[in-house]
C-alpha cells in the first residue's frame, strides 16, 4: 500500500491536510491524496504561493539587503525620538492635569530609588523648604527642561511633573547647608572676598561679576557653600561648616554616589586650599583621588565624541539616540583644574602621582586660551602649562633610586635646555597685563574684562614660572659636585648657581610684593613652593664649593631674614581682614594664627642645622631677628626663645613636621653632604 503512496512536495500539502497539520500522501494515478481518500473528503488542492518579486535589473539582491539593514537603525532611532517627544510634551502640560496623572510613587517620599536625568533647577533660596520630599538621590544639574526619571522599582520611565504649587525639586544639597543660615548680604560680602584674594591663586571656576551669591547659591550650592566656609572670618564657624562639607562629601559623594559639576567644583576648591581646615592629617591627597573619580563618573577627562555607545543585536548596529552635545568651556576648565589639583597634590606631598597628561587635556588648554571668558583663564592656562612642564622633571623620576648612586631628579643638561625653551616659550605667549606684575594690583568686579586684567594680581602666574624654573634649574645641581672638573666646568657650575640663587630671589619678590588680601588667597600649592624656595635658600646659604660666595648669598637672599618678613606679615593679616580665631579651650586654631608659630619652627631648625660659623650674627645678637634653641629638654622637646617670649618645641611638633614631605627634608641626611658640595639627593625625600 505505501508503494502506492508518494508524499507531497514541501510546501504543496492539501487544504484539509494543511488545516489538520497531518502528512500529505498523493495516491498513485488518483487526483486526490490518501487522508482526504479514506475520509471521503474533497481533497482541496494547494494554494499557489505568492512569487516574490524579483529585484531591478539595475540593482542586486546584495546592494538592496546591504539597504535596508541601515533603514532599521533609523526606524528605531525615530522611534526612541517619538518616545522623547511625546514625554516631552506631555511634561508642559498645565499643571493641574498633569498632577492628575502624575503616578503616586513619584510624589510620595523617596519609598523607592530614582534616577533623575535633566533635573529641574533647584529653588530661587538656599534656605530650608518643604520640599524635602520631592528631592531624589541621583544627579543633579541646572539645566532646564522636562524631568525623565526611571522608578527602579517599577522598571518604567514618566516625566516628573511639578506640584500644584509650582515649588521646583531641590537638589538635597540645599537641604545639607541651610542649617548654616548664610545671609544674602553676608553672602555677598563673602563671595567678594573670594572673588578679590582666592581666584588670582587658582582660578579654577568663572563667576561672572553679574552674578549674585544668590544666584550661584541657586546653580551650584555644594560651591557656594565652600566658598562661604573658606572666606568665613571667624574660624570656629569656619570649622563647623567645614564638617558640614566632609559630611556632604561622604554621605552624598561616597554613600549615595552623586556626581555632577557642582560637586566637582566643590572639592577641587576644598582641596586646593586644604590648609584651612587640616585638623590632624594631610587630606589633599584624599580630595584630589575623588575629584578624579568624579570626573571620570562625569565623562569630562575624553571628547563628548570619543566614546559613542554601540551594540549589536540581530546584525543590527544601534546607536544613542541621545545626541551629544560638545564640551562646554566650563567642563573643559574643570578638567584643567583637576590636573591642577592632583599636581599641587603630588609636587606637596608625593603620595600619588598627578593626573596623566592626555591630548584632549592639550585641546582643553588650547581652547581655553582662544576662548578665554576671562583673563583669569589665561592664568590658570599658564600655571597648568608650568605644572605639565614640572611632571615632566617630577613625575618621571618618581621615588625609585637612580642607577650609580645618583639622584633620580638629576637631569642631563639637554633636558635641562629643553624645558627652560619650553618655559620661555609661555613666557613670551603671555600678554602684558599677565607678564608684568603689578604692584597695586586690587580685584575690581566692577571693571571690564580688559581693566581687570590690568588691575588684577598677576602674581599667581610669577608664582608657577619662577617655582618651575628654580625646580628645573636645581634638578642640573643635584648630581655630584666633580672634585677633579676642570676650571671651564667648574665656572660653568657657578654659573648655574647663580642662576638657582637669582630665580630663588625673583621667587621671593613677587611673594613679599602680595598685598596683605591676597595672603588669604595662598594655596597650598604656593606656600609648598615657598618651603621648597627656602630649602634651595638653605643649600646655597651653607654650601661649601669653591668659588662660592656665601655673603654674597645672604645679601641678595637671606632665608632667615625671607622668615622674619613672612611671619611679620602673617601676623599684620587677620587685624587686616578682620579675622577672629577660635576660643583658647578649642583644639583648632586658624591658619594664620598658627603659620607664625610654624615659621618660627622652621626657622629655629634652620638654625639648629647651621654650623655656628654659618649663622649671621645678627641672629645671635638680637633676639628680635633671631631664635636660640637651648640644650635638649628632659620634657621631650626643645626650648627657644624668640624675642624676649619663650617657646617650647614639643617633639610632637617635629614629628607631626616629619609626615610633610616639604618640610621634612629640613632635617633630611641629604644636608650632612651640603658642606662637601653635593646636591645629591631628591628635594621631597
Amino acid at each position: 500500500m505505501d508503494d502506492l503512496l508518494s508524499p507531497a512536495p514541501y510546501g504543496q500539502a492539501c487544504g484539509g491536510c494543511a488545516r489538520a497539520k497531518s502528512k500529505c500522501f498523493f495516491r498513485v494515478g488518483g487526483s486526490e491524496c490518501q487522508r482526504c481518500h479514506r475520509l471521503g473528503k474533497e481533497c482541496e488542492p494547494a494554494r499557489k504561493r505568492k512569487a516574490a518579486t524579483p529585484p531591478p535589473h539595475h540593482q542586486q539582491p546584495q546592494q538592496k539587503q546591504r539597504l535596508q539593514e541601515p533603514a532599521l537603525s533609523s526606524r528605531l532611532e525615530e522611534k526612541l525620538d517619538s518616545l522623547v517627544s511625546l514625554l516631552r510634551s506631555q511634561a508642559t502640560d498645565k499643571h493641574g492635569q498633569a498632577h492628575a496623572h502624575t503616578p503616586k510613587s513619584l510624589t510620595e517620599s523617596t519609598s523607592s530609588h530614582h534616577f533623575a536625568a535633566h533635573p529641574t533647577p533647584p529653588n530661587n533660596s538656599c534656605a530650608e523648604t518643604t520640599t524635602g520630599d520631592r528631592e531624589f538621590s541621583g544627579s543633579f544639574t541646572s539645566e532646564a527642561g522636562p524631568d525623565i526619571v526611571f522608578d527602579a522599582g517599577n522598571s518604567v520611565m514618566r516625566p516628573v511633573r511639578p506640584s500644584e504649587s509650582g515649588t521646583p525639586i531641590q537638589s538635597p544639597i540645599h537641604r545639607d547647608v541651610s542649617k548654616h543660615n548664610v545671609s544674602d548680604q553676608r553672602a555677598e560680602e563673602l563671595l567678594s572676598v573670594f572673588r578679590q584674594s582666592f581666584i588670582p591663586t587658582f582660578p579654577f571656576v568663572y563667576i561672572p561679576a553679574h552674578k549674585s551669591a544668590r544666584e550661584l547659591c541657586q546653580e551650584k550650592p555644594f560651591l557656594w557653600f565652600v566658598i562661604m566656609c573658606l572666606t568665613n572670618p571667624n574660624v570656629s564657624e569656619q570649622f563647623a561648616m567645614a564638617d558640614t562639607v566632609w559630611d556632604i562629601i561622604s554621605q552624598r559623594v561616597i554613600t549615595q554616589q552623586l556626581a555632577n559639576l557642582d560637586l566637582l567644583l566643590g572639592i577641587i576648591c576644598f582641596g586646593a586650599w586644604a590648609h584651612y581646615f587640616k585638623k590632624d592629617k594631610p587630606f589633599m591627597t584624599m580630595l584630589a583621588q575623588i575629584a578624579i573619580s568624579l570626573a571620570t563618573e562625569l565623562s569630562i577627562h575624553q571628547d563628548s565624541f570619543s566614546h559613542s555607545r554601540q551594540t549589536r543585536s540581530a546584525k543590527m548596529l544601534v546607536r544613542d539616540a541621545i545626541q551629544r552635545k560638545p564640551r562646554t568651556l566650563e567642563e573643559r576648565r574643570t578638567i584643567l583644574a583637576v590636573f591642577h589639583l592632583t599636581s599641587a597634590a603630588w609636587c606637596t606631598y608625593r603620595k600619588v602621582e598627578a593626573l596623566r597628561w592626555t591630548p584632549y587635556m592639550a585641546s582643553c588648554l588650547r581652547m581655553l586660551c582662544e576662548a578665554a571668558e576671562t583673563n583669569w583663564d589665561l592664568v590658570l592656562a599658564t600655571q597648568v602649562k608650568c605644572q605639565a612642564i614640572t611632571n615632566q622633571l617630577m613625575c618621571a623620576a618618581g621615588d625609585q633610586p637612580a642607577a650609580n648612586g645618583g639622584d633620580p631628579k638629576s637631569s642631563s643638561a639637554m633636558f635641562v635646555t629643553y624645558l627652560l625653551r619650553q618655559l620661555d616659550e609661555i613666557r613670551q605667549s603671555l600678554p602684558p597685563e599677565i607678564s608684568l606684575y603689578s604692584k597695586n594690583p586690587p580685584y575690581n568686579t566692577h571693571l571690564s574684562r580688559k581693566s581687570q586684567a590690568k588691575e588684577a594680581h598677576t602674581g599667581s602666574a610669577q608664582f608657577y614660572l619662577y617655582s618651575t624654573e628654580l625646580k628645573i634649574r636645581e634638578s642640573i645641581l643635584t648630581r655630584l659636585a666633580s672634585h677633579q672638573a676642570t676650571e671651564p666646568s667648574g665656572f660653568r657650575r657657578l654659573q648655574d648657581l647663580d642662576s638657582l640663587l637669582t630665580c630663588a630671589e625673583r621667587w621671593l619678590a613677587v611673594w613679599f610684593e602680595m598685598p596683605l588680601v591676597d595672603w588669604l588667597g595662598v594655596t597650598v600649592d604656593t606656600f609648598a613652593q615657598f618651603t621648597h624656595c627656602l630649602i634651595i635658600l638653605f643649600k646655597l646659604t651653607t654650601l661649601s664649593e669653591p668659588g662660592w660666595d656665601i655673603e654674597e648669598v645672604r645679601r641678595r637672599a637671606d632665608v632667615l631674614e625671607a622668615l622674619d618678613r613672612s611671619c611679620a606679615t602673617v601676623e599684620r593679616v587677620p587685624t587686616a581682614v578682620g579675622m577672629v580665631d577660635a576660643e583658647p579651650e578649642s583644639p583648632h586654631r586658624g591658619l594664620f594664627f598658627k603659620t607664625t608659630y610654624l615659621l618660627r619652627s622652621i626657622k629655629a631648625l634652620i638654625l639648629a642645622e647651621m654650623t655656628p660659623d654659618g649663622v649671621p650674627s645678627a641672629a645671635l645678637q638680637s633676639p628680635e631677628s633671631g631664635v636660640v634653641i637651648d640644650d635638649y629638654n628632659e620634657g621631650g622637646g626643645s626650648l627657644m626663645h624668640y624675642g624676649t617670649e619663650y617657646m617650647f618645641m614639643r617633639d610632637e611638633l617635629v614629628l607631626s613636621l616629619s609626615d610633610e614631605p616639604w618640610l621634612s627634608d629640613m632635617w633630611s641626611s641629604s644636608w650632612d653632604r651640603i658642606s662637601e658640595g653635593a646636591f645629591n639627593q631628591p628635594l621631597f625625600a
